[in-house]
């Protein structure tokens, strides 16, 4: 396969020169799996009335279109959509037709769903753990202001000072905990969403072991 993509690359770039090929890499170059690689990665239909000459057109073209089909056929089935999805790949080139894509989409959206709720779970857990570890940091900050506090030998006025400190730590220790609760609940109903996610793709991909 290899040494067919170079020369697709070369017909290509063609298309801003001379127009079109020499009728001898016109033939030699495999339509079929050029136009099937296309088709198994629903890349848009090349047009080759610009690289290969009206007399070869007709003959590279049928080979190319059916390659393309071909490759489609597997592009475009469930399974595949479901994998695209669970991936994150974007899908926006239309490139299943009308009968294929109603069973791909849907394949596709629920494994895209699995994705985003994943990615999701993901960032609140990191937001937990800089919001915990700000947690620890005021409670290391709570005690110290206390033991200054209780220390006999501090002045009345720097205790004055330290518990109007000590109030606004507190302030901030009681946010960042709601914020925490806040987080820790958003993870629980999104792992839910998640699981209920994964059980609806069994449908499509027919075996619970393919959803990660």
């Amino acid at each position: 396969m290899s040494r067919y993509l170079p020369l697709f690359f070369i017909i290509m770039a063609s298309l801003q020169g001379c127009g079109s090929l020499p009728r001898d890499e016109c033939q030699t170059a495999d339509w079929y799996t050029i136009g099937y690689q296309d088709g198994l990665h629903g890349r848009s239909e090349a047009d080759l009335q610009a690289v290969c000459a009206e007399r070869d057109r007709a003959t590279q073209t049928a080979r190319y279109t059916q390659g393309r089909d071909d490759g489609l056929k597997r592009f475009c089935s469930p399974r595949n959509g479901f994998r695209l999805g669970l991936e994150g790949a974007k899908y926006n080139n239309s490139a299943c037709l009308t009968g294929a894509e109603q069973a791909f989409l849907p394949a596709y959206e629920q494994g895209k769903e699995i994705f985003d709720s994943e990615l999701q779970i993901r960032r609140l857990r990191e937001i937990l753990q800089v919001n915990t570890s700000e947690l620890r940091n005021l409670a290391v900050s709570v005690q110290q202001k206390e033991a200054e506090i209780a220390a006999q030998d501090t002045a009345p006025k720097r205790r004055a000072d330290l518990l109007l400190e000590m109030s606004d730590l507190q302030e901030t220790v009681a946010m960042v905990e709601n914020e925490i609760n806040g987080i820790e609940a958003a993870l629980e109903d999104e792992s839910r969403r998640l699981q209920n996610f994964r059980g609806r793709s069994v449908t499509v991909t027919g075996d619970s072991r393919s959803v990660r």
